[in-house]
């Protein structure tokens, strides 16, 4: 029987307890001592309980925080201390030692090639040239020498042999000592000949090996780029890669707001590769990414009128991928496009092409006839029919929404919108009004168009349905309780203590009103495919497309530029020699399920959640004599990304 299905014994059964620990039952002696610290760890005073309560169960049950036990200190002198921390520093300096010996037998190794070692062959051919010639000059000066003391004689017609022999010396050593300086002076003009024809060959060998050097790495490399899955079907011309013509993917995005501009920035930032002549382009298989936007070019990146909160962490995030400090909170959306696509540019050079005036309504025809292997939809909330999502299986669900009153400000009394947006104006509008759930956002706004923007929203239903619209509110009024009774008329008795109250604060004028549904929205699938021919596309939603929260809670924009950050990181979009399939988006789907089965807000059920999770597709079963045999494969490792969640 095991500890846990045994009933606990009290402080008076330890005893009985340890007298039975050589019960021939209990043959283990570690189970002995496990009852026996399960034993000394119960309560004294009552016994765990027998039945359990089935309603605790069925609520929610928190796991509280264990209590950290104290620990003893150690009582450590100076020396010990410093001693201490010069061994952890001494550590450090030999791991470091060896991870850097370790990179660079890894880069040497990887420059052989396979396993041939160019680097030595090339050190012992240049000795054994050089060795050569030094023993040709050797031989030469060896030649020189005998020749100086063959002719060392006082007179110079005796040295060239000119002049006879004296009288009384014997003619036949005469000659034959002039036959011997011949003899020394024809072995030293060969000698000479050997040393210039070695040093010739020497400086002619090292350019030959250079060159040899050169053309080695050359074939090698055009031998390990002939097995890649991109080159393997290319054009070659006399063992060359035609760049031109290697297996690139095409990418269309659609939507040229922020996200689909920040999609498009960091797949060009992701295949980026920096080239032998030291110049920074686009890898050959990066993916061709073509961009398509609805508005014109003299439309694009003019909304000024739309001001971003991005937090600490984005900023950080934006400033590093795109090289710059621009980013602060409050940014206008205007700012924030024109900024990733300056960058966008630079990255991708020619390759960065936008089709401005293209509205696409229906993505498969769009994939049909660009032939593109994916689509990123990043299009906005409304660019795609119901019909159409319904057939996509990507239907959008409406979760929690509330009425909101809008007033644009256009002239502040005294006081600075950046200043006002930083106070408490709910209280004050709570405690005049009476409304404990009445939320107050103020947004500064921009020069020319309006001085800030004020929100008021967590009215109750029945507050919302006393108000009757009586039309448009389009003249500008003096106070925010006068706008807002051009649009409700005399129903607006209910808010106009709390509008008084925030006219004392924010002493507004010129001030217009309008009513806005927000809304939690999301879509039924992040991942979705299209079929073209006999072909699946993948179709992925981003942005706005997929969901999003009220515009009041400032964290939309933020959530998207992540998710597509961690989607673009951890895919791998250029040719590897499989399908790019919608199984590659798996983690993208289940990120984005478990966002809305974390905020209740999206209203979606956990047991839909679940059931809409990826699953593996199922792979049929073959015979033993029909599988064909293995053929080797080309492994590509993607990207590591920094997963974070979606919201």
């Amino acid at each position: 029987m095991e500890p846990r299905d045994r009933e606990p014994a009290s402080s008076q059964d330890k005893r009985p307890l340890e007298e039975d620990s050589d019960d021939p039952d209990l043959q283990d002696q570690s189970e002995v001592e496990d009852l026996l610290e399960i034993a000394s760890e119960a309560p004294t005073d009552t016994s765990w309980p027998g039945e359990v309560d089935e309603a605790e169960l069925d609520g929610e049950i928190l796991i509280e925080e264990p209590k950290p036990r104290p620990k003893k200190k150690k009582s450590l002198d100076a020396a010990a201390l410093a001693a201490r921390r010069v061994c952890k520093r001494l550590r450090q300096e030999r791991k470091a030692a060896r991870k850097a010996k370790r990179k660079a037998e890894a880069k040497a190794k990887k420059r052989r090639g396979f396993g041939a070692d160019l680097e030595a062959f090339l050190e012992k051919t240049r000795e054994r040239l050089e060795t050569k010639a030094v023993e040709a000059e050797a031989l030469a000066a060896a030649a020189l020498m005998a020749e100086a003391e063959v002719g060392s004689r006082p007179n110079p017609k005796d040295r060239l042999g000119l002049e006879p022999p004296r009288s009384g010396v014997d003619l036949r050593g005469f000659v034959a000592k002039t036959r011997e300086r011949l003899a020394a002076r024809s072995e030293l003009e060969r000698a000479t000949e050997e040393a210039q024809r070695a040093k010739a060959a020497a400086l002619a060998a090292n350019v030959d090996l250079e060159s040899f050097r050169k053309e080695c790495q050359a074939r090698i490399a055009q031998r390990l780029l002939a097995k890649m899955p991109q080159i393997r079907g290319s054009e070659r011309d006399a063992g060359n890669i035609n760049w031109a013509c290697i297996t690139r993917r095409r990418i269309a995005i659609v939507g040229a707001g922020p996200v689909g501009l920040w999609a498009a920035m960091l797949l060009a930032q992701k295949y980026r590769w920096t080239d032998g002549t030291g110049c920074a382009r686009l890898r050959p298989d990066a993916p061709e990414v073509v961009l398509f936007e609805a508005r014109s070019m003299e439309n694009h990146c003019t909304r000024t009128d739309i001001r971003i909160a991005l937090s600490s962490s984005t900023r950080a995030m934006l400033d590093q991928q795109t090289k710059s400090r621009s980013f602060t909170s409050g940014m206008p959306v205007a700012e924030i496009e024109d900024t990733f696509l300056r960058r966008w540019k630079k990255v991708a050079g020619q390759e960065a092409r936008i089709g401005y005036g293209s509205e696409i309504s229906d993505p498969a025809e769009l994939c049909q006839s660009g032939q593109f292997d994916c689509i990123l939809w990043a299009a906005g909330r409304r660019s795609l029919d119901d019909p159409l999502r319904k057939d996509l299986g990507c239907e959008v669900k409406i979760g929690d929404s509330q009425r909101v009153v809008v007033f644009q400000v256009q002239d502040l009394q005294g006081a600075d919108a950046w200043q006002l947006g930083s106070m408490d104006l709910s209280g004050a509008a709570q405690q005049a009004g009476r409304f404990p759930g009445l939320r107050v956002m103020l947004r500064p706004g921009f020069e020319g168009a309006c001085a800030c923007w004020l929100w008021v929203f967590g009215l109750s239903s029945e507050v919302l349905e006393s108000f009757v619209l009586k039309g448009a509110s389009s003249t500008p009024r003096e106070t925010l309780a006068e706008a807002f009774e051009d649009l409700v008329g005399a129903t607006s008795q209910a808010l106009k203590p709390a509008l008084e109250a925030l006219q004392q604060r924010v002493r507004a004028s010129g001030v217009t009103c309008r009513f806005v549904e927000a809304s939690y929205w999301s879509a039924d699938h992040a991942v979705c495919q299209l079929s073209v021919g006999d072909q699946l596309v993948p179709f992925i939603l981003l942005g706005d497309a997929l969901g999003g929260k009220p515009f009041y809670t400032g964290s939309t924009l933020n959530r998207h530029l992540w998710d597509v950050a961690t989607l673009i990181d951890e895919v791998e979009f250029a040719y590897d020699g499989g399908p790019l399939d919608a199984a590659r988006f798996a983690m993208y789907e289940r990120r984005y399920m478990e966002c809305l089965r974390r905020i209740p807000e999206f209203q979606r059920p956990r047991s839909i959640i679940l059931q809409a999770l990826p699953k593996p597709m199922p792979v049929p079963r073959q015979r033993v004599d029909e599988i064909p045999p293995c053929e080797a494969k080309t492994l590509s490792l993607p990207a590591i990304p920094f997963g974070r969640p979606l919201m």
